[in-house]
């Protein structure tokens, strides 16, 4: 993991003083991506920088690498893990360096652009040809590996990071809001994305995963090209055992090569088979340290226990991140260094626990700087098969015909005007498939091709982009184990009629590991990261935010040009409010978006940068094979929930209406929330809760409940942080 600056000047011309400025001033802002060593290259027409974290190091991995003549200089972010493989295949002397990404540099004047499908690796860099004056841009397959450019005044920036183009101070950042409100997966609309290479700022584009771009720097015309394309080509086993055999084979290569480091390594473990599978072979191959996230959300889920399970079957100890207390911490400054550190408007609570643990993998005594993650293997292996469908079929089946209805469903985003009234709701299956196809768009043969087409857009800018920015925030590296390009290619190639025995969910990857994991371990259900299995638990993170500290949440994302012409004020109050006294917090997700979008363009345009880590102090814990107790998971939950004292008036939200069922000496409440019945509360089953929301329709202290009801005081107590947390009882200021 490094970090790439770089201005490159359009035409006969020879570079200024505000180049070379810019491209120091971008190297600084990217630092922590290569803390090692930084390199900087003056030339002719170009200033180059390079920023080197270091976890294989021969003598001669500095970098900018350069020729002997002296013509042709490149540069790498990444691994190249069969170097020493493409190596011996050339005579002595082809390839000199000892690097790793030496061999790209070696043998790319030699073999040219067929070299990018022979790497096996994760990487993304630039070479330039001094005497041709051409400029090459790559990236690997997936796009684990950022880079992107800008062009400008007959200029062309090329860095690692968003912040790294903008600190050049050459370039303005203003979001393309025109780009974001179409774009299917920054609005959460079901269905595919068109947008390919285009971010979401105006006149920023990256390197799409798996292309060649090249710019000749003599005119600035632009050529690029795909290497590498998903292949359908069917493997030619006859059994199901096989592939299964096969695929364990291939797992366990792509695990020991994401081992390649001369740096400790960990392994962020969640308990479900993926990063279990991942950290269970890897444990194999070299030590290794285990981390997993103790928040609500991972206690609510069962994360948590599998992963101390999967500790304890490995017989390795196991250190959680406690985020419970942190995400009550979490303030308007928090979600700014958030948003500068993620670069993304799409960041949700699973970056913020990702950075949390990063921050704690790299302040702990093991010094790891390599986190092995099993970010791909959902996309892949149909870790889906199982959540997308239309009518609750989890079946194999099911899955496919959720498919063809989110095909259906892109045709239908981009026919003008007609998505808020045809492609909601019933109106949308009325329509005939075949002309709608036939109309308005293709449609694929094979659905499961055109979702694997879809899942390696949201990898790179969902997936991977969390893995890298949450790691380099703190100068480690993140490897997504599965997403090596054989174990890919040969998922790719199961033949239509065994994917439904070895993809639906995740069948393949279970089969494989039984020999090596519990029954509990190798066949525990899918569960989300975050989310959890309620919405209110994943989002409490940027609910709590907001209700807390709307306004300053409000300035900073609408202090900038075209945040404050895009974005209403008024509107984004109304919003706010909705959204939180919704209890499935179903509006969260698409209103951080848009703020998260609107403040990126204020701190990059005022060139803002970190000064402090995040005030929210998490936990680190430690656990030797020990079992976790309820009591002590019941506390972290506690912990997570909004703090009051004794003496605090307590009374029912002004929003929140409570009716009893008739007659009226019923034991039945309904809680009534924006004209919605919300909740129904018996007083039979719960009578506790009956009669706290009954007495506090008149405010009241925890104490004065206590007396007046006759119950401990403990137990008042968790019923208002309960009641705190949904919102249904507000503390009275005076």
């Amino acid at each position: 993991m490094c970090g790439i600056s770089g201005v490159f000047l359009i035409g006969v011309r020879s570079t200024e003083e505000r180049d070379r400025t810019a491209v120091e001033q971008m190297s600084r802002a990217q630092s922590v991506r290569g803390p090692d060593e930084s390199t900087i290259l003056h030339r002719d027409f170009y200033s180059l920088a390079f920023n080197r974290l270091t976890l294989f190091a021969p003598s001669d991995g500095s970098q900018p690498f350069v020729s002997k003549d002296g013509r042709r200089v490149t540069v790498i972010n990444g691994e190249i893990y069969n170097f020493r493989e493409l190596r011996a295949n050339f005579p002595s002397g082809y390839v000199t360096g000892k690097s790793d990404c030496a061999v790209i540099h070696d043998l790319l004047p030699i073999v040219g652009d067929a070299l990018f499908k022979q790497l096996r690796g994760m990487y993304a860099g630039l070479n330039i040809d001094e005497g041709n004056r051409v400029l090459t841009l790559i990236r690997d397959p997936f796009g684990i590996k950022p880079l992107f450019y800008s062009i400008r005044n007959n200029r062309i920036y090329v860095a690692s990071e968003l912040k790294g183009l903008f600190a050049s101070k050459e370039l303005i950042c203003r979001p393309d809001w025109s780009v974001a409100l179409t774009d299917a997966h920054f609005s959460l609309v079901s269905g595919y994305s068109d947008n390919r290479s285009q971010t979401y700022f105006s006149d920023v584009r990256e390197v799409p995963p798996g292309h060649v771009i090249k710019i000749d720097l003599n005119t600035g015309e632009i050529n690029e090209s795909r290497y590498w394309k998903p292949d359908f080509t069917e493997a030619l086993f006859n059994h199901e055992s096989d592939y299964i055999e096969a695929y364990r084979v291939l797992l366990e290569q792509a695990v020991e090569r994401s081992c390649m480091s001369d740096m400790p390594l960990a392994a962020q473990i969640s308990g479900g088979i993926d990063s279990v599978a991942v950290t269970a072979l890897a444990s194999r191959v070299r030590d290794i340290s285990l981390w997993t996230s103790l928040s609500p959300t991972s206690i609510e889920t069962g994360d948590f226990a599998a992963s101390v399970a999967a500790a304890d079957h490995l017989k390795l100890p196991i250190s959680w991140v406690d985020s419970c207390a942190a995400e009550r911490e979490f303030s308007a400054g928090d979600w700014g260094m958030f948003l500068w550190m993620t670069e993304t408007p799409i960041s949700d609570p699973g970056h913020y626990y990702r950075l949390l643990m990063s921050r704690a993998i790299a302040m702990h005594p093991t010094q790891a700087k390599v986190i092995l993650s099993g970010q791909g293997s959902d996309e892949f292996n149909g870790g889906y098969s199982t959540t997308v469908n239309t009518t609750n079929d989890r079946t194999w089946d099911g899955f496919i015909r959720g498919l063809e209805g989110q095909q259906r469903r892109t045709v239908l985003n981009y026919l003008p005007g007609v998505y808020s009234d045809i492609n909601r709701g019933a109106t949308a299956n009325c329509i005939n498939s075949e002309w709608l196809f036939d109309l308005f768009g293709e449609r694929s043969e094979d659905p499961y091709r055109a979702y694997i087409d879809r899942k390696l857009y949201d990898l790179n800018l969902y997936n991977c982009w969390c893995d890298d920015r949450t790691s380099s925030a703190y100068s480690l590296e993140s490897r997504p184990v599965f997403l090596d390009i054989d174990l890919v290619e040969f998922s790719l190639s199961i033949p239509k009629r065994f994917r439904r025995q070895l993809l639906h969910d995740k069948r393949i990857l279970r089969e494989a590991m039984q020999q090596m994991l519990p029954g509990e371990l190798a066949y525990r259900p899918k569960v989300p990261f975050y989310a959890g299995a309620r919405q209110s638990t994943g989002y409490a993170l940027f609910t709590n935010l907001l209700e807390r500290e709307e306004s300053q949440i409000i300035e900073l994302a609408t202090a900038g040009v075209t945040a404050s012409q895009v974005l209403s004020r008024d509107g984004l109050r109304r919003g706010i409010r909705r959204a939180i006294e919704d209890p499935k917090r179903d509006g969260i997700a698409r209103l951080m978006r848009l703020l998260s979008l609107g403040a990126l363009e204020t701190l990059f345009s005022d060139g803002w940068t970190p000064e402090s880590v995040f005030a929210g102090s998490a936990v680190v814990g430690q656990l030797d094979n020990a079992p976790v107790s309820d009591d002590f998971l019941d506390d972290r939950i506690k912990d997570s929930k909004p703090r009051f004292k004794d003496g605090d008036l307590i009374a029912i939200d002004k929003n929140v209406h409570l009716l009893r069922d008739l007659p009226e000496n019923s034991t039945n409440l309904s809680l009534v929330r924006g004209g919605i019945i919300q909740y129904s509360i018996s007083g039979d089953s719960n009578p506790l809760l009956f009669t706290v929301l009954t007495r506090l329709k008149r405010p009241a202290t925890a104490e004065q409940l206590e007396n007046e009801l006759g119950a401990p005081l403990d137990q008042i107590r968790d019923q208002i942080s309960e009641l705190l947390h949904y919102r249904v009882v507000k503390i009275v200021r005076n």
